[in-house]
């Protein structure tokens, strides 16, 4: 284990012991010593460590996530007047344990759910600003920044229709249509390690499988786990040769979000892009959100990808752990009617 590992393990203790949070050794890598600002690039390199975004300072970790004047101006905006010149003048230790542990709303919102997503993507906009020459900031980045971190809570939140235990009929899986084949995907991240993996499951109107997918991310966020396992049981549907599709989702999120992505909306990430070029193929794709007892295959392949290896690997057998729930779908599921 490098002193690097070390030091920041012990550091994650300390900010535990004194805010009384749990706080991810992944999110300590994200705000610690670890980010590959100019700054660290410059340190053995001939790369000008000045900011790119302002022009004026180093870009540490602190000046690239707070302190830079185009972030700081983000940041203003979701800051009580009072608490601005802490906010800005905190050691980076107190400053990612004082915001974590900060146990207030705004607009209605847990703060340090707030802080997480903002930082996140503050990040990811500073990437692309440098990377990507067509990259523009979006309008309103606290409206944004408000949106990501609605989906995100979301995502861990059960509704209110995942809560009961009982297994109800009418909120059984289903099988498809005559002529259809049935995806059912789904995303996880582990609480603990924060290691994010997805999977699916392809079946006919028999309730049979053909095939099975599993990804193992790395990581990743919840609304990303469950994106990619979107993308995948779309390319793995089409790659067989299927033209009608059910895509069925345990995340309502999701189903909200490729409306949107069939509307051709501006300003998408790469990875919806794709999804939205995918169902612009010529083909019939109903998606579907249902509760998350009626996608326990999905569910259960996703999980098995946090063991699997790094990156995507097509099943062709379902894994033994699922054949009790998928017997169990076909014997309490309905064929639909084709006529509809």
């Amino acid at each position: 284990m490098s002193s690097t590992t070390i030091f920041l393990r012990e550091l994650a203790v300390e900010i535990e012991q004194d805010s009384g949070l749990t706080i991810g050794f992944r999110e300590l890598r994200v705000f610690g010593i670890m980010l590959p600002t100019i700054s660290k690039y410059a340190s053995w390199s001939a790369t000008n460590p000045v900011c790119l975004w302002c022009s004026n300072s180093r870009e540490t970790n602190v000046h690239a996530i707070r302190d830079c004047p185009k972030i700081a101006a983000i940041w203003r905006v979701f800051l009580n007047p009072w608490d601005k010149a802490l906010f800005f003048n905190l050691s980076t230790k107190d400053w990612i344990g004082w915001n974590l542990k900060g146990n207030y709303n705004f607009a209605s919102i847990y703060w340090p759910s707030i802080f997480s997503a903002a930082c996140g993507l503050i990040w990811q906009w500073r990437n692309k600003e440098h990377f990507d020459a067509d990259f523009q900031v979006p309008n309103e980045v606290h409206r944004v920044i408000l949106y990501h971190t609605k989906v995100h809570d979301e995502a861990w939140r059960p509704s209110e229709e995942d809560r009961g235990t009982s297994f109800d009929n009418d909120k059984a899986w289903r099988k498809p249509m005559v002529g259809w084949i049935k995806v059912n995907t789904d995303g996880v991240v582990c609480r603990s390690s924060r290691k994010a993996g997805c999977g699916g499951i392809i079946r006919d109107n028999y309730g049979n499988c053909f095939k099975g997918f599993v990804s193992n991310l790395g990581y990743a966020l919840v609304l990303s786990a469950k994106l990619w396992g979107l993308y995948h049981g779309l390319v793995s549907a089409w790659n067989l040769g299927f033209r009608k599709m059910e895509l069925e989702i345990s995340f309502s999120q999701a189903i909200k979000m490729i409306q949107t992505l069939r509307e051709a909306v501006s300003n998408l990430n790469p990875l919806q892009h794709k999804i939205s070029c995918l169902l612009a193929r010529d083909w019939e794709v109903k998606a579907t959100h249902i509760p998350r007892n009626a996608n326990g295959c999905a569910n259960t392949i996703a999980k098995h990808s946090l063991a699997s290896s790094i990156g995507f690997n097509m099943l062709d057998n379902p894994l033994c752990v699922v054949v009790s729930v998928m017997l169990r779908d076909a014997n309490n599921s309905i064929i639909h009617d084709p006529g509809g």
